[in-house]
């Protein structure tokens, strides 16, 4: 259509009268159309067209046309050197020899000097194309001028991948990369902000480009790396301290609200590797407000006094550190001078400070006599009223009035809009309601509720007992997903985004979490009657008489066939509630046709957003208490990210072979079109946009790396096998599952056999591979790498599908509903 289009166009361009700039302009369609072409073509014939779009520009006269033709035609000659040079390499690697007509146009157009080496051929016209866009980059005007940077880093991002390009011009085009996007910045660009995280692991394996990295930062307000300051912080005690150092002390320095959560996180794992003069400059920037202070310490107290005694002794447990325990014990709780704590703090005290001391003081603390005390815990926690004031937690905290104090405390989370902050417009923390509930949930989180100076509440949970340094890095992964999203037409035009909310660490063992208003888990929102609630009960245990107990799946993996699974799973539908059950729910809380229309579509795009997600991060334990549903909107919510990178197929005693959350009560909302209608093409599309701009989504996995969670280390020293210590320590738990998300998005991965690599160390593993690949399956059928986006979703709704694997999932993730 292109080609027809400029062939109609083309009696004007041969007009001699004609404007020289529209024919340039011509002239740059009709080599973008071949471009285009080429793409489509066998390497051969694909050299043959970009050659001819190259020709039709070197045959302008450039010193006639206006800069900003000019600015135009050097990134289209640019774009030119990358295409030739992969179809040049496609066709070396095919063992065709060039042909000779070929080796002298590369010479006399490409200044390609070497023609018979592949790797200077690749790095001749790599360097070429660079040249060109740097003319492209001089000529341009101010407004255009961030986004061709970005354009020209992108460029030298592509490039830098292969191992091709020689090391004397992948270190120019890696100084061209960090220049490049410290410029796009210091010119206000979102999107090169966005990117500023993979510049870090560069600089720690490249470490003569620092001084000027820190020269170029230095020149850049220090509000654009708010988004990164926990990266800044993991990063810090790293090779690349002395470069990120002073931009560090500088954010210390101007937003010390904002640095002192996730300094209070990192600082435990900094250990001596952070110069101790760099350490005390940042405690003493970030210990400047005493209001805050108090605050932060006063948080420590909304939580039952035996869930922070069960969290302490848990740490006791897994370092050995009976010391630094017994110290946080009698700091957070039993400390008679602490005047922040409640009732409830004072009561435990008396009841319980005699049984800690004797066990850490009178007695030589043993893991033996820590366990008691954890059970003595556990047993005391089961007696906690569910609602209680907050005096009885915390009188600092109910006491607090912001009236007639000279300082004030900022809401969390109001530094992420992308905009220069403005405090002085900011919602500060009023007082703190009277109420406080306790949820059921294991760990006994506080539902708390802060009153902001705009008169509205805020409600928050207090959770105790878990690093929610994990949960808060997922959900920096989806807002980089949103990002790219927003910015991909397919995507944004649907509106599709991943539901996100707040997550605040205050410490490795307890943390804040905004409270979502109008989100329900998979199971309220069914809304069961007790008849219904019945059927489910007697659908667990006809889905359950094929496995007595967890021990029982391995070997079902040989013992069960196909067949007895299947049979099973379709017993334990029919004795269950209606598959129809979640779409009549949704037609109970839409008012009209259109409105259902509305609610069933944004449910079915933001559960197949949300699902691509996961799969990428390899998030689990999606169970229907964190799958969670909007009654106001109808958006599918993800909650508590704990088994991510597929530690629920690894770990867990059952594993989780079925991938992503497809069964029959979501599948049906889907229908009459079905899964493989509005849900697939969702999905295609966010894999498709996430992979096209996938830059941003790996720097920010990088701090996964840097700085891993507890959790992390812990199934590192688990999966070990031996020399524990020195594994964790060198973080190849972390690289591991980070490399398996990288290979979904670069290399096409598989999903059957992204499962299959987190099960290899199982028993009975073949026996497994034999049904996670399926008997007659497509995953089956296609190779491990190099799938298409459309092949790896159509793998991924084949294998969260299959009954055979639905039928073999834990009982409690509930795969009937």
């Amino acid at each position: 259509m292109a080609f027809k289009a400029l062939e109609k166009a083309s009696e004007y361009h041969e007009d001699p009268g004609y404007d020289v700039s529209l024919k340039a302009m011509y002239d740059l369609a009709y080599t973008r159309a071949t471009l285009f072409r080429a793409v489509s073509e066998e390497p051969q014939r694909s050299i043959k067209w970009i050659i001819k779009g190259q020709e039709i520009l070197d045959e302008l006269s450039l010193s006639q046309l206006p800069s900003t033709i000019l600015v135009d035609i050097y990134a289209e000659k640019a774009n030119i050197c990358c295409n030739l040079a992969k179809s040049l390499v496609t066709l070396l690697d095919s063992s065709v020899p060039l042909p000779s007509s070929y080796a002298g146009k590369l010479k006399e157009m490409f200044n390609v000097k070497h023609t018979w080496n592949k790797e200077r051929i690749y790095s001749d016209l790599i360097k070429t194309g660079r040249d060109q866009m740097m003319q492209s980059v001089e000529l341009v005007d101010k407004e255009r001028k961030p986004k061709l940077i970005l354009q020209f880093v992108k460029y030298c991002s592509d490039a830098i991948e292969s191992s091709l390009l020689q090391e004397g011009v992948k270190r120019e085009m890696l100084r061209d990369k960090v220049t490049g996007i410290l410029s796009a910045m210091q010119h206000g660009l979102l999107d090169a902000r966005k990117m500023f995280p993979s510049l870090l692991p560069l600089l720690e394996v490249n470490d003569w480009l620092g001084e000027e990295f820190m020269i170029k930062i230095s020149d850049i307000p220090s509000w654009m790396f708010l988004s990164w300051d926990k990266q800044l912080f993991a990063w810090l005690p790293s090779k690349i301290q002395p470069w990120i150092t002073p931009l560090v002390i500088r954010l210390c320095k101007d937003y010390p609200s904002v640095l002192v959560y996730g300094y209070n996180v990192s600082k435990e794992s900094w250990n001596k590797n952070v110069n101790p003069k760099t350490h005390k400059e940042i405690e003493r920037l970030l210990r400047s407000s005493d209001l805050q202070e108090k605050f932060l310490g006063a948080l420590q107290h909304v939580g039952l006094p035996s869930v922070l005694a069960e969290t302490f002794l848990a740490y006791a447990k897994r370092t050995g550190d009976f010391e630094k325990a017994y110290d946080l014990l009698k700091n957070t709780i039993f400390s008679d001078g602490c005047e922040a704590r409640g009732i409830l703090y004072r009561e435990f005290t008396r009841k319980w400070k005699a049984k800690f001391t004797q066990t850490f003081e009178n007695e030589m603390p043993t893991m033996s006599s820590i366990s008691q005390l954890a059970l003595d815990m556990k047993n005391e926690t089961k007696r906690a009223p569910q609602k209680i004031l907050l005096k009885d937690l915390s009188s600092w905290l109910s006491e607090y009035r912001r009236l007639g104090l000279s300082e004030s405390i900022e809401l969390p989370g109001q530094y992420g809009s992308g905009m220069k902050p403005m405090p002085e417009y900011h919602i500060y923390i009023e007082s703190f309601e009277h109420e406080a509930l306790i949820l059921g949930s294991l760990r006994r989180p506080v539902k708390i509720g802060i009153v902001g100076s705009n008169a509205k509440s805020y409600k928050y949970l207090m959770k105790f007992g878990e690093d929610l340094r994990q949960d808060e890095r997922i959900e920096s992964l989806f807002e980089a997903a949103n990002s790219t999203l927003d910015a991909n037409p397919e995507t944004r035009k649907r509106g599709m985004r991943i539901k996100t909310y707040k997550v605040f660490p205050l410490s490795p063992r307890h943390g804040l979490i905004e409270w979502m208003e109008g989100v329900v888990t998979m199971q309220d929102f069914l809304d069961l009657s007790e008849e219904d609630k019945a059927k489910v009960a007697s659908a667990s245990g006809k889905y359950s008489r094929l496995h007595k107990g967890p021990g029982d799946y391995i070997p079902g993996y040989s013992n069960l066939t196909e067949d007895d699974v299947e049979s099973s799973y379709d017993e334990a539908l029919r004795m269950c509630i209606p598959k129809n059950t979640m779409k009549r729910r949704f037609e109970r809380l839409s008012s009209s046709p259109e409105g259902l229309y509305r609610l069933r579509l944004s449910f079915i795009r933001s559960h197949a957003t949300m699902s691509i997600v996961h799969w990428i991060l390899g998030i689990g334990d999606r169970h229907t208490s964190n799958n969670m549903v909007s009654v106001l909107t109808g958006e599918s919510v993800g909650i508590d990210f704990g088994y991510a990178f597929d530690v629920s197929v690894e770990f867990l005693p059952v594993p989780e072979v079925v991938p992503i959350r497809l069964t029959p009560q979501i599948a049906e909302v889907t229908e009459p079109i079905g899964i493989l209608g509005i849900m697939k093409s969702s999905m295609v599309h966010t894999l498709n946009a996430i992979k096209e701009d996938n830059d941003v989504f790996l720097a920010v996995l990088d701090v996964f790396v840097k700085e891993p969670s507890i959790d992390w280390i812990e199934l590192a020293k688990h999966a070990g096998d031996g020399n524990l210590h020195a594994r964790a320590k060198e973080s190849w738990f972390p690289l591991k599952k980070v490399k398996i998300a990288q290979d979904k998005l670069m290399n096409g991965l598989n999903p059957a056999h992204a499962t299959l690599e987190a099960l290899k160390n199982k028993g009975n593993f073949e026996a497994i591979k034999n049904h996670v690949l399926g008997s007659d399956s497509q995953r089956g059928r296609l190779k491990e790498h190099g799938l298409s986006t459309e092949e790896q979703v159509t793998c991924l709704i084949e294998q969260s599908t299959d009954k055979n694997l639905l039928g073999r999932m834990w009982v409690g993730w509930y795969p009937f509903l």
